[in-house]
C-alpha cells in the first residue's frame, strides 16, 4: 500500500541474524536488541501525500505489525550527495 503514496521510491527491510544480548560473544550486550529495522524511502517530505500515507497506517495488517513495536522512530533525511551513476545504485 505505500507504493501508492505520492512520492514513495522503495522500502528495505532487514531481520537480526544474532541477537548479540544472549550471546557468549564476549560483546557488550544490548539490552533488547530489535529483531527487525524497515527503512521507507520516499523523494522527499514536501511530495509526500501525508493523508494516504495515515491511511496506510489504518489497515488491519498495519495495526497488527505496529501493535508489536517496541519503539519507532521516523526521521527524515536529505541525500546531499550521490557517487555514482544512477545503476549502480539500484
Amino acid at each position: 500500500m505505500l507504493s501508492l503514496v505520492r512520492g514513495y521510491c522503495r522500502s528495505t527491510r532487514y531481520r537480526l541474524i544474532q541477537d548479540y544480548s544472549h550471546s557468549d560473544s564476549g560483546m557488550e550486550p544490548f539490552e533488547s536488541a530489535p529483531r527487525y529495522l524497515a527503512l521507507h524511502e520516499f523523494d522527499d517530505a514536501e511530495t509526500i501525500d501525508w493523508d494516504m500515507l495515515k491511511m496506510c497506517a489504518r489497515t488491519e495488517w498495519s495495526k497488527r505489525v505496529v501493535g508489536g513495536y517496541a519503539r519507532m522512530d521516523r526521521d527524515n533525511w536529505q541525500l546531499i550527495e550521490q557517487i555514482g551513476d544512477e545503476e549502480q545504485m539500484l
